[in-house]
């Protein structure tokens, strides 16, 4: 009876699952940001010799604007054409976790949500702005030039420097291959910055235009008593930033804007670290107890073992 499947097309069990699951979906606020916000209605329940597959849709939007629960994004932030999706098949789990060991419910995130929520959080200003400062200092000539490009001694020491950067490209996360320290692989490719040198009384002038790509990962953990997936982004180094200048009047070398850039990003949420938050449901009244993250396929897996709360 069970398995007899309805004039739907359902059996009774998968119309019982899907019934409970319409009260669950895993939605809501993401991040820090307001505004940006995801979206993953269940669609479909399937049973088969290793368990039930239930399947989730799930897109991530930034809700622009200056009204309360909106994301007021800062002048210069871009609107982003798409997210890197790629061509990748659902996550398939078996009954084990790769170790060996059982568990009772298997999340498979396709790299397309984390994509998307990167997407939403740079239309939101993530990777926008103008920095002053490194490590609560003032970015001068002089410490630039303290970094190994003899090209900032042709300025005063004292003259401050900021940076402005615009991202041109929605990041872009994959699942890291073992052994790479982290997680998720993370890439920023082509963006846009300007140094601006400012020594008082004088006007300020553009030192130097260009654009970095960025390589670095993020690890990836979960908040069992807030029921999240914590995403953070790891410190990024001067070897993680590749430089290439658009405009350089004054011959500056990439050695000391690489670093200064690496300093730069290091300074912006959610790279300074703050995590994306991404919420998941308590399956079917039933609570987290233990949950492990591994790689399935090209989706990133959460193991979890549930325990009655009563």
């Amino acid at each position: 009876f069970l398995d007899a499947a309805s004039r739907q097309g359902a059996t009774p069990f998968e119309d019982a699952i899907n019934k409970a699951l319409a009260e669950i979906n895993p939605s809501g606020p993401v991040g820090s940001n307001d505004g940006v916000e995801l979206f993953a209605p269940f669609f479909e329940v399937t049973p088969d010799g290793d368990g039930i597959a239930i399947s989730a849709g799930a897109r991530v939007n930034a809700n622009l604007g200056n009204l309360p629960g909106l994301c007021n994004p800062p002048a210069g932030a871009p609107n982003l054409d798409a997210s890197y999706s790629g061509n990748t098949a659902a996550p398939v789990f078996t009954q084990m976790r790769p170790d060996g060991s059982l568990f009772d419910v298997g999340v498979g995130i396709s790299m397309s949500v984390f994509n998307q929520l990167l997407r939403a959080q740079t239309e939101c200003g993530f990777l926008s702005g103008e920095i002053r400062l490194v490590d609560s200092k003032p970015i001068t000539a002089a410490l630039l030039a303290s970094w190994g490009d003899p090209a900032f001694e042709q300025f005063a020491p004292d003259m401050k420097i900021s940076v402005r950067l615009r991202p041109t490209l929605a990041p872009i996360a994959t699942v890291a291959p073992n052994g790479a320290g982290a997680d998720l692989d993370l890439r920023l490719s082509h963006l846009s910055f300007e140094l601006i040198g400012q020594l008082e009384p004088f006007a300020a002038q553009t030192l130097a235009k260009g654009v970095v790509d960025l390589a670095t990962g993020m690890t990836v953990s979960f908040d069992i008593p807030a029921s999240e997936i914590q995403v953070a982004v790891n410190p990024v180094t001067r070897d993680d930033a590749k430089v290439v200048f658009t405009e350089n009047p004054n011959l500056l070398a990439d050695i000391a804007v690489s670093h200064l850039l690496a300093l730069v990003l290091n300074e912006l949420t959610p790279l300074a670290g703050e995590s994306f938050a991404v919420p998941v449901p308590r399956f079917l009244s039933l609570f987290l107890e233990q949950v492990d993250i591994e790689p399935v396929d090209d989706s990133l897996g959460l193991f979890i073992d549930l325990r009655n709360p009563g």
